[in-house]
């Protein structure tokens, strides 16, 4: 590891970046290529100041402010953190704008929560919404849109079924149920649909259980937990180890000739999608897989959408006239990203309170005696940074470097070779300047 020192404090960054089952040549070559990234993050934290403000949604049923802890506190020391309430039927959006409600008493109530929350977000670089379960209404979906055209960048982390962990563990089975955020037909128009189905793959983390045959706590793989495997062909995601998915929905692009689509998160090979209504059932840990099953490998998990977006509100003429904001109909080059799964950026909490780290498993760093974690923070980080980041750092990540690495078949097929020709050579060399020499000298004193 490394430490940046800058007045007084100590900003540490890591040299080597270690991932299970990797060469160790190959996190070399990932780790030289992410030096100049780590070394100037590390500077950027201690020198720049946090006048970027990035928001996290709520009012529809997001993460708590506890569940994403650990990642609001990494994300404060480069941004200006904030909670935006955006349900229009909620008190608490309410006071942000009652003077504005008691200075234009002959304007709607609605109509000045609108146009007051078009005008708040445009303070904002970058807003987050993270696993909304209550549906947004078509003049929130406005605000939000008039967000987008006004160059506000979103990372929505949305899912299309209600599965949670907590549930199967009580009742031993639940099946799914749609997720009712009413996003769907605004994503789509933005170049994505979230599917209605669940990701199942053999790469997977996995869930404590007892296991049936010796009645002792065991921990089984868990196909509804995939390890996501990073693209390396965008600076989002290049040399980032697996980031663990829970009771994901997969992703699909939509056609639109303006926007490009770069897949970010996948699954793996030996994949598949359940459609819903899925039967999540603990007897699953009792059958072995077959891996002939799992051949709709490589669903799309994460999505960076780049290019020019229009409104799908322009021809809705209802809904623009009804306030007094300019309204805007397209962008010529903005950028959002769309995860599957709003647990990708949940941290854990303990019976009293205390925040895990992102992408730390306190059920499996017990039962392994090691700690057990994955790179969720890492990527979200660096989805937040691609989008809002000032500085452009992230574009450090893409830049390749190929080491000249020795051809490990050559070495083993001719090692017999070389290891004579160390070993006979310098012998022979010192024989032929011996009898050289001896020539010369009788030549010499003949």
């Amino acid at each position: 590891a490394g430490i940046v020192f800058y007045k007084g404090q100590e900003y540490p960054f890591n040299l080597l970046k270690r991932e299970f089952g990797k060469p160790l040549e190959e996190e070399i070559n990932g780790s030289i290529e992410l030096l100049e990234y780590e070394i100037g993050n590390a500077i950027r934290k201690a020198i720049v100041g946090k006048d970027v403000k990035l928001g996290f949604t709520t009012g529809h049923g997001e993460l708590s402010a506890v569940e994403t802890a650990d990642i609001g506190k990494e994300l404060s020391g480069y941004y200006d953190i904030n909670l935006i309430n955006l349900n229009l039927t909620d008190s608490n959006c309410y006071k942000i704008f009652a003077k504005d409600v008691v200075n234009q008493p002959d304007k709607p109530v609605f109509t000045i929560l609108v146009e007051g929350l078009i005008r708040e977000l445009k303070k904002f670089s970058g807003i987050v919404i993270a696993k909304p379960t209550k549906p947004f209404s078509e003049p929130e979906k406005y605000v939000l849109d008039q967000y987008v055209m006004n160059g506000g960048k979103v990372i929505f982390l949305v899912e299309s079924l209600l599965a949670e962990m907590d549930s199967v563990a009580k009742y031993g089975q639940v099946s799914t149920i749609n997720h009712n955020h009413n996003l769907d037909d605004l994503l789509f128009h933005y170049g994505v649909k979230v599917q209605p189905t669940l990701v199942q793959d053999l790469q997977c983390h996995g869930i404590p259980a007892i296991n049936q045959q010796t009645n002792r706590p065991g921990f089984f793989p868990w196909m509804f937990y995939p390890l996501y495997s990073a693209v390396d062909d965008n600076p989002v995601s290049k040399n980032l180890e697996n980031v663990w998915g829970q009771y994901s929905s997969t992703l699909d692009t939509t056609t639109r000739k303006a926007l490009n689509h770069t897949v970010l998160l996948r699954s793996s090979p030996k994949s598949r999608v359940a459609h819903n209504p899925v039967l999540i059932s603990l007897d699953l840990l009792k059958i072995t897989p077959d891996p002939a099953n799992f051949n709709k490998g490589n669903q799309i998990a994460a999505v960076l959408v780049e290019g020019e977006f229009t409104s799908p509100f322009r021809f809705r003429e209802g809904i623009k006239k009804a306030f007094d904001i300019p309204f805007i109909g397209s962008i010529k080059n903005n950028a959002m990203i769309v995860i599957g799964d709003g647990d990708i950026i949940r941290n854990q909490t303990s019976s009293d309170g205390q925040v895990y780290p992102l992408g730390y498993d306190k059920y499996a760093s017990k039962h392994f005696g090691a700690p057990v974690e994955f790179a969720n923070k890492k990527f979200f980080m660096n989805c937040v940074d691609f989008l809002c980041d000032e500085t452009n750092l992230i574009e450090v990540r893409s830049r390749e470097v190929e080491l000249r690495l020795l051809d490990k078949v050559k070495i083993k097929k001719e090692r017999a070779f070389w290891q004579s020709m160390n070993m006979i050579v310098p012998i022979l060399l010192v024989i032929i300047f011996g009898l050289i020499n001896s020539m010369f000298r009788k030549k010499r004193w003949a």
